[in-house]
């Protein structure tokens, strides 16, 4: 007895299927190109929607998916963010919502997030709400942790840095100043900072926020004491705005050292548009010199992230991690516009960085391309097989009407 014999066109369909079954987990980046716009005041900057019901989980969260796919890895409003890794937990850190000055998320295992709701829930009172952004986490040797983060200063009008202390990077961070911690009002104010540590010293990164009133922006950095509660030397200026992609506006500084060189790494341009892109340059130190490589942004708007920017960094598994906030596509400053947490990993050769998601592009496209030709192939095959076999049957048919 002959076993039953599968027919070719289902083998041939059960094989396209694993084709594109296949590609569907193949790991994807992203493509884009900025241009020049004007100046943005900072009072134009709205607080964000961020996470809707209060503390609890966040929806659709999948670090490893949203990695490859290049897609969010939080559905919900987090820009400007920072993230603090402690192992297995890491801690997500955003500029103010409607209902959060400083929105906290924990990440756990990096495979689910909670909503732990606002780290900094009073605020001091030289400052306001709906002008709290970019906060940044320094976690002391001695298990405190110091939150920076961009206030407005009411007095003057003008945004300037802070700091807070908390027992837990949960918070709740107290701010017990009568006044900012870093201030430069002869340089428009300052905002969103950054903290960087070298040989166990913590150092200070910041944008004078030049463009509220037509200063040239330009990046600093400043030693801090080392429980980072203190200022202990005088501020050096990194970067200035120079190139034509950025749109006479820098911000946004962060810093990853490698092979005893430091890349700066910054934002530019508007950031409520898709022409809000990433540059950096490399230094010799932390208090520079710092040199610009190339007359380019180094990262643009992707086809799953418009505008990327408010870029931090930091160490994990072996591995440097990026995390960035951009637009949804078709989103880009309307009235249901939000700002994405997005992840990527990052590899440096020659102090030149590589976003390992985009090449990750390049991979994708050529896969996609081999599986196109294959599901091409097999089409053909299946059509060839057909109509032989219509041919045959028609030859049967006619040849059993000529022996009748």
């Amino acid at each position: 007895m002959n076993p039953t014999r599968v027919p070719f066109s289902h083998r041939v369909a059960v094989l396209a299927v694993a084709v594109v079954v296949g590609l569907g987990f193949v790991a994807c980046g992203d493509v884009g190109a900025p241009s020049t716009a004007s100046d943005v005041s900072a009072t134009q900057r709205p607080p964000s929607k961020g996470p809707v019901g209060g503390p609890g989980t966040v929806e659709n969260l999948d670090v490893i998916t949203g990695l490859l796919s290049g897609s969010p890895i939080l559905n919900v409003d987090f820009a400007d963010p920072f993230m603090l890794d402690t192992g297995d937990v890491a801690y997500g850190y955003a500029s103010n919502t409607t209902s959060a000055n400083v929105p906290v998320t924990r990440f756990q295992g990096y495979q689910t997030a909670t909503y732990l709701g606002d780290a900094m829930p009073n605020l001091p009172s030289w400052t306001s709400k709906d002008f709290i952004w970019a906060p940044a986490v320094y976690a002391r040797p001695d298990g405190q942790y110091v939150m920076y983060y961009s206030a407005l200063y009411k007095p003057s009008g003008r945004q300037c840095v802070s700091r807070a202390l908390s027992s837990s990077p949960a918070g709740p961070f107290v701010d017990d100043s009568t006044m900012p911690f870093v201030c430069p009002l002869d340089l428009g104010g300052a905002i969103d900072p950054s903290v960087v540590v070298d040989n166990g010293k913590p150092y200070l990164l910041y944008k004078n926020d030049g463009n509220c009133c037509n200063i040239t922006t330009s990046l600093w950095s400043v030693p801090l004491s080392s429980d980072g509660l203190s200022l202990n030397g005088q501020p050096t200026n990194l970067l200035s705005t120079s190139q034509p992609w950025e749109g006479g506006n820098i911000e946004a500084p962060s810093m990853v050292a490698v092979n005893g060189k430091y890349l700066l790494f910054y934002s530019a341009n508007d950031w409520s548009t898709a022409n809000y892109a990433v540059g950096y340059a490399v230094c010799d130190s932390i208090t520079g010199p710092c040199t610009k490589p190339e007359d380019e942004p180094w990262m643009v708007s992707t086809t799953n992230a418009q505008g990327p920017g408010g870029q931090e960094f930091y160490a994990a598994r072996d591995q440097v991690w990026m995390v960035y906030h951009g637009w949804l596509p078709g989103e880009v400053n309307t009235p249901d516009g939000e700002r994405r947490l997005y992840l990527d990993d990052i590899s440096v050769a020659n102090n030149v960085p590589e976003r390992i998601g985009a090449q990750r592009t390049f991979v994708q496209l050529l896969w996609y391309g081999l599986g196109a030709l294959v599901i091409v192939v097999l089409v053909i095959l299946v059509v060839v097989r057909l109509v032989r076999r219509r041919r045959r049957h028609r030859k049967a048919e006619r040849t059993a009407v000529a022996a009748q």
